[in-house]
C-alpha cells in the first residue's frame, strides 16, 4: 500500500485528476507519468458479475487510481446478462510486486484453483486484497480468510458457513476490513466499498469527492441491516411468475458512446436483467463500444427498431425511455430505472431486484 508520504505527495495530482474528471476529461490520460497506487480487478472469463466488476473500476478510476481489469485467461469474458468484455491482459501478464490493491468480483468458478495460487501470492506480499458480494468466496477457497472477519451477499451465508467453518461471517456491514482483506456485502455495496478502498489509496478527499459527484450517500458509513434481506416464499413465487413471462422478454437497446460511464451502464444493465423478464443489447456497430474509461465491451446485436431505447449517451437525446442524466451521476440512473422497473413490471418486481441487488428497499420506494 503506499505510504502516508506518499499520500502527502499525490495531493496535487489527485486534486488536479479529480478537477479534469468533473470537466469530463479521463485523468490518466493526462497525468500518465504521476505517481498514483496501483489497482487491478479480476474478471474471471467463464463468467463475472457486471456491477461488482465495473462499479470499482469507475470509482477507482475516477479517484486517481491507476486501475486495470485483468482476465484469468486470454480470450474474452463474459459478463451477466449476455455482455463480454474483450481486450484484456491476464494475470500472467503482472508483476505483482508492482500492485497496491487487488479487487475481486463475484465469478462463476470462485474454487479456481490457479486463481486462489495467484491471489495466495498476493495477500504473501500483504498488498491489500478486497472482494465485492461473492467474490468473498474466491478468497475463502484461497484460505486468504481463515481466522478473519469477512461479509459477503445476504443469500449465500449459509453455503460460505458450511464451506468455511474457519471465517467469521459478519452481518450488518457493506464491507469488513481484516488486516490487509476487505470484503463487501451484495452487489450494491460495490459503490460504498469502492469509496473506503479509494480512501484507503488516495486519502478521505480526493474519496469523499468522487461520491459526492457519483451521488452516493456514505452517511452510514459501513452500516447495514441485513435482517431486511430475506428470500421467502413470496419472492421464490415473484421470481417464479417473471421467469415465465420472461421466455418473451421485452428488449432494450442501450445507446452508448466513448463517454458512457460504467457505473451508470452496469447498474442499469443489472437491474433490467434482474427483472428475468428483460433482455438487454448494445446499439452500435457490431454491437460493441468503448467506455469512457476506454474497456471494450461487446452486447447482444439488435434488431432495428425492435428494442426500447435506453439513452447512455454522454450527449443525451430525448427517446422512448431515457436513463437520462449527466453520465456521471450514477445515482440519477438507479432512480430512473427503478422507477421504470416499477412502471412497466409493478413494485413487487422492483423491490425483488432491490432484494437481489442488496439494495434496501427504502431506496427504491421513494
Amino acid at each position: 500500500m503506499p505510504s502516508f508520504g506518499l499520500k502527502l505527495g499525490m495531493t496535487f495530482f489527485i486534486r488536479v485528476r479529480l478537477l479534469l474528471f468533473l470537466l469530463g476529461v479521463t485523468p490518466l490520460a493526462v497525468w500518465a507519468d504521476a505517481p498514483v497506487p496501483r489497482a487491478v480487478i479480476i474478471a474471471q472469463n467463464s463468467g463475472t458479475e457486471i456491477t461488482d466488476l465495473l462499479v470499482p473500476y469507475a470509482i477507482l478510476s475516477a479517484a486517481g487510481v491507476a486501475v486495470e481489469i485483468v482476465s484469468t485467461s486470454p480470450g474474452s469474458v463474459n459478463l451477466m446478462h449476455g455482455l463480454a468484455l474483450l481486450n484484456l491482459r491476464t494475470i500472467a501478464d503482472l508483476h505483482i510486486k508492482s500492485l497496491d490493491l487487488v479487487v475481486v468480483p463475484a465469478v462463476h468458478e470462485p474454487d479456481e484453483p490457479e486463481l486462489g495460487r495467484w491471489l495466495a501470492k498476493v495477500a504473501a506480499l500483504d498488498t491489500l486484497v478486497a472482494s465485492i458480494c461473492d467474490g468473498v468466496e474466491v478468497l475463502a477457497s484461497a484460505q486468504l480468510l481463515n481466522g478473519r472477519k469477512a461479509t459477503g451477499h445476504f443469500y449465500s451465508r449459509g453455503r460460505r458457513e458450511a464451506n468455511h467453518e474457519d471465517v467469521t461471517w459478519v452481518e450488518n456491514a457493506r464491507y469488513v476490513h481484516d488486516g490487509n482483506l476487505v470484503t463487501a456485502a451484495g452487489v450494491s455495496a460495490s459503490a460504498p466499498a469502492s469509496i473506503y478502498l479509494a480512501s484507503l489509496m488516495v486519502g478521505d478527499d480526493a474519496a469523499h469527492s468522487v461520491a459526492r459527484v457519483y451521488g452516493i450517500d456514505l452517511s452510514t458509513g459501513a452500516e447495514h441491516r441485513t435482517e431486511e434481506f430475506k428470500i421467502g416464499l413470496q419472492e421464490i413465487l415473484i421470481g417464479v411468475r417473471n421467469y415465465v413471462l420472461g421466455l418473451r422478454k421485452k428488449r432494450y437497446d442501450l445507446l452508448v458512446d466513448e463517454g458512457t460511464d460504467e457505473f451508470s451502464f452496469a447498474f442499469v444493465v443489472d437491474a433490467l436483467g434482474r427483472t428475468y423478464r428483460a433482455s438487454v443489447g448494445v446499439d452500435a456497430p457490431d454491437s460493441t463500444f468503448i467506455t469512457k474509461r476506454g474497456l471494450t465491451i461487446r452486447g447482444k446485436p439488435i434488431s432495428p427498431g425492435s428494442g426500447m431505447k435506453v439513452d447512455m449517451r454522454s450527449a443525451l437525446s430525448p427517446q422512448a425511455f431515457t436513463v437520462s442524466l449527466d453520465s456521471t451521476v450514477p445515482s440519477e440512473a438507479i432512480k430512473n430505472v427503478f422507477e421504470h422497473i416499477e412502471k412497466a413490471y409493478g413494485r413487487s418486481t422492483a423491490r425483488f431486484v432491490a432484494l437481489q441487488l442488496e439494495l434496501p428497499a427504502a431506496s427504491v420506494d421513494r
